[in-house]
């Protein structure tokens, strides 16, 4: 996934939504460091793009997104 944030793109895998952050590991580094994962409020994204996308990912990903923006705008 790819997300910018202040004019800054960065690659993320092991992406997880929930409904306030977008948190992942950066690509490059191992999934199995936990300590390596980054994270960015919605508020803050300005953009995101998802390379592979699977019906299912697609799906739970519109149904976050929605939620993000739905919390946002009340």
């Amino acid at each position: 996934m790819q997300v910018w944030s202040h004019g800054q793109v960065t690659l993320w895998r092991a992406v997880v939504m929930s409904p306030d952050s977008i948190t992942g590991i950066p690509r490059g580094l191992s999934t199995k460091c936990d300590s390596c994962r980054r994270g960015v409020a919605w508020a803050d994204a300005d953009s995101i793009r998802v390379d592979h996308i699977r019906p299912v990912q697609f799906s739970l990903f519109l149904v976050m997104y929605l939620a993000a923006c739905a919390k946002l705008c009340t």
